[in-house]
């Protein structure tokens, strides 16, 4: 299924990178299938700086 991770941070900083590595164990071999961007202002604001979001969306049968 589809999966994007949005950060709030700068998406350059080697966070994201870590992050994924540090999930190997459940992400296996995947982490270049799923989709990195930039957390939104109003999600970023309440959150706060750093904050990661997993999301995925199950395929319609």
């Amino acid at each position: 299924m589809p999966v994007v991770m949005t950060y709030a941070g700068d998406l350059n900083d080697g966070l994201v990178d870590k992050y994924l590595g540090d999930s190997k164990a459940v992400i296996g071999d995947h982490a270049e299938q799923i989709t990195v961007g930039q957390l939104g202002c109003v999600i970023g604001t309440h959150s706060g700086p750093g904050a990661i979001v997993i999301s995925f969306a199950a395929n319609e049968a």
